[in-house]
């Protein structure tokens, strides 16, 4: 792709660090640039964190969270993949946990999907790597989010949690009802049941 500076995104740039390796989008000039590798891996989404501009920011997942269920994904991880979890690995897992949860209650059988979709509504995890997921009446996640520092610890980048704000929905600090009869709030979708 291009446009009237150049060429914007090469899609065979990836997570590795290489630019050769296919796996998401990044801007070619950065990758071009000979910037250290550990920059490039960060930047190509190997680890969700950004180290030109290291702000603080919120996330529903940090690698570098201290519980259990974090630790062993992060361990299991690293050892099949060579590489620290990004949020994507993780969501792709927990949404994993979630099906197989909602398949469980419905003993297999997804051929019913009023009853399927039910169930996965009703899903609540305590044990995935990002701390508790559950969903509200609409279908979204309620789970923690974590502010979160790009700090090198024991040689590696890494997302440290400074603060973390627990149960969050999509309303944030504020009942759905509240939000949803707000003048300027659209339609909210009826929850089906």
């Amino acid at each position: 792709m291009s446009n009237a500076r150049g060429p914007l995104t090469r899609p065979d740039a990836g997570p590795s660090g290489d630019c050769r390796s296919a796996r998401v989008l990044l801007p070619y000039r950065r990758c071009q640039s000979g910037a250290p590798n550990e920059v490039r891996r960060v930047l190509t989404g190997a680890w969700p964190i950004n180290v030109v501009n290291p702000a603080v920011r919120g996330n529903h997942y940090s690698a570098a969270l201290a519980t259990p269920a974090n630790r062993r994904f992060v361990k299991a991880y690293e050892a099949k993949h060579q590489q620290v979890p990004s949020y994507y690995a993780e969501g792709t897992y927990v949404a994993g946990s979630v099906l197989k949860a909602a398949l469980d209650t419905v003993g297999g059988d997804a051929e019913d999907a009023v009853k399927f979709i039910a169930a996965l509504r009703r899903v609540s995890i305590t044990d995935a790597p990002r701390g508790p997921v559950s969903f509200d009446d609409y279908g979204h996640p309620i789970e923690n989010i974590y502010v979160r520092r790009v700090e090198r610890v024991e040689g590696r980048l890494q997302n440290t949690v400074i603060h973390t704000f627990t149960g969050v929905s999509q309303f944030g600090p504020y009942r759905a009802a509240r939000v949803t009869s707000s003048p300027r709030a659209p339609a909210a979708p009826r929850a089906r049941r």
